[in-house]
């Protein structure tokens, strides 16, 4: 069995004007800021989607890509509604191998690499049609570094025609950064609203309305 690492990542759902206020609010807390495109796979039948199965490409500049694959721990997860339990395993690929999988001339599942092995090993049993690139979801990326928080990501995202923002933060402790995100948007006058939705299902959604 190949590693995987458990992410626990808190999602909320932002207004822009709520977006805004946190970059306002913090100039000298921003670390870095860059453009992610995440290119999501599965069948036209959306079988990955159905085995809770997340696919997608990511790339960044024009070097290196990272293929990530994400599906769910078995059993339930307990804590705050922002937190999402998901294993994780990804890896990072020349940007020369990954361009003829995004223009669709090869199939994904003929690179090497921990990722398609395992989504191979959790498909043998299951009937997939050919897992083909279904579009794309751009990221704007802010990254703050705030106290008691630690590394907090500021997401301006645009999907289709449509623009949406989150406030995402991966932690070990989620009781307790929770409590830490709750004081800060208390203290900002912002709700503290769980995203619903990951960026693999507002995609979806939104490519279901086309």
């Amino acid at each position: 069995i190949l590693p995987s690492q458990m992410e626990l990542e808190l999602r909320y759902h932002l207004p822009q004007q709520h977006y805004k206020t946190i970059l306002t609010k913090f100039p000298e807390k921003i670390l870095s800021e860059r453009i992610l495109d995440n290119h999501y796979f599965d069948d036209e039948h959306l079988t990955l989607r159905r085995l809770r199965i997340g696919l997608r490409i990511r790339t960044h500049g024009n070097q290196t890509g990272i293929i990530t694959l994400k599906y769910p721990p078995a059993g339930h997860t307990q804590g705050p509604r922002a937190l999402k339990v998901r294993h994780e395993i990804e890896a990072a690929y020349a940007l020369s191998k990954l361009t003829p999988v995004l223009q669709g001339k090869k199939s994904i599942l003929a690179l090497d690499g921990p990722p398609v092995s395992r989504l191979k090993q959790k498909l043998r049993h299951h009937r997939v049609g050919s897992i083909e690139r279904l579009g794309a979801l751009e990221t704007r990326r802010t990254v703050l570094e705030m106290p008691r928080i630690g590394k907090m990501e500021l997401d301006h995202c645009k999907v289709f025609n449509q623009t949406f923002y989150e406030l995402e933060v991966e932690t070990l402790n989620p009781k307790k950064t929770h409590r830490a995100i709750e004081f800060l948007l208390d203290f900002l006058a912002i709700p503290c609203v769980p995203a619903t939705l990951s960026k693999l299902g507002r995609f979806l959604q939104e490519r279901e309305k086309r």
